[in-house]
């Protein structure tokens, strides 16, 4: 992730496909996920869809 990127809106550009794909907002887990992915969050949740999408 570059530096300049704000993690919000990495968020807001996968944030429907990540719905679409079942991620459940509320679990913990991926709470403290999402708050300790500091570098490659945008890589890491392209690499999540990209596999779900692989696995269909």
């Amino acid at each position: 992730m570059n530096l300049e990127e704000d993690p919000i809106e990495i968020l807001r550009s996968s944030k429907y496909a990540l719905i679409y794909i079942g991620v459940d907002w509320g679990r913990e887990d991926v709470k403290e996920a999402l708050e300790n992915c500091i570098d490659g969050m945008e890589d890491a949740l392209q690499a999540t869809i990209g596999y779900w999408k692989w696995k269909k």
